[in-house]
């Protein structure tokens, strides 16, 4: 049996160490010398119009998740700069978390609640490899209380503690948005994906654009009439060289 005490004991310290090492340094470190702020802002400018809805702390946080993202993402940032000078200054106990974060790679995540434990852990499944994983968000809690309901969909960045998973910046839900939503979105941007797990590799190259699904349509719900849900499909085609026929 799982003792939830011990493992938060573990949540809190490294959500100690994520402070000091991440929020006070790498941030400023990666996003400013190494030119990430502008290169992740560039990457919004696609989204223009829904931005301007957006509360501009909203923003600074995503933009602080997005370069977090690039530091411990699989052959991230992180394991580039770990023997820079100024890197190599941090204490024992942060180069030993970032070595860690290096060896588990952070990941962004749909998922959905499967089981509520102890003191904010949850189990969660990811709905796009079907993957169950222990997660420790006190957000979560506070988000669905909020909410005055378990909210069914989450978009989150997650990294590993050694003992569970913990969030990171902005926490994303939707009310309405379905797992095949996300397979018909993701070929969007590459359109040659087959699979439902080929979503997750997509997300990974641009997790921009998925982030931007939670500002445009999070509070969306789901319709039903009687038992069936309601499944609303558009599309539009341009048409060149069609020729009309007139009546005398």
């Amino acid at each position: 049996m799982l003792d939830f005490s011990k493992i938060k004991i573990v949540c809190d310290n490294s959500s100690r160490i994520t402070t000091s090492l991440l929020d006070e340094f790498l941030l400023y470190y990666v996003g400013e010398n190494e030119g990430q702020i502008h290169r992740i802002v560039s990457k919004f400018k696609p989204f223009k119009e829904v931005l301007n809805k957006i509360n501009q702390e909203w923003i600074r946080s995503l933009t602080s998740q997005l370069i977090a993202f690039e530091i411990f993402k699989k052959g991230g940032r992180a394991a580039k700069i770990i023997n820079n000078a100024l890197v190599q200054k941090r204490s024992k106990e942060e180069l030993d978390y970032l070595k860690f974060q290096i060896e588990h790679p952070w990941k962004f995540v749909f998922c959905s609640i499967e089981d509520y434990q102890l003191n904010d852990m949850y189990v969660m499944k990811n709905v796009i490899l079907d993957e169950e994983f222990l997660l420790y968000s006190p957000g979560i809690s506070k988000t669905n209380e909020d909410a005055g309901w378990e909210l069914p969909l989450w978009f989150l960045l997650i990294g590993f503690n050694g003992e569970c998973y913990q969030t990171y910046g902005p926490l994303a839900y939707f009310k309405g948005v379905q797992p095949f939503d996300l397979f018909y979105f993701a070929k969007l941007i590459k359109r040659d994906i087959v699979f439902q797990t080929d979503v997750q590799d997509v997300i990974d190259s641009d997790p921009v654009a998925f982030s931007m699904i939670f500002y445009a349509g999070a509070e969306i719900p789901v319709t039903f009439h009687k038992e069936d849900m309601m499944v609303i499909n558009q599309s539009e085609s341009g048409l060149s060289g069609l020729n009309y026929l007139q009546k005398g």
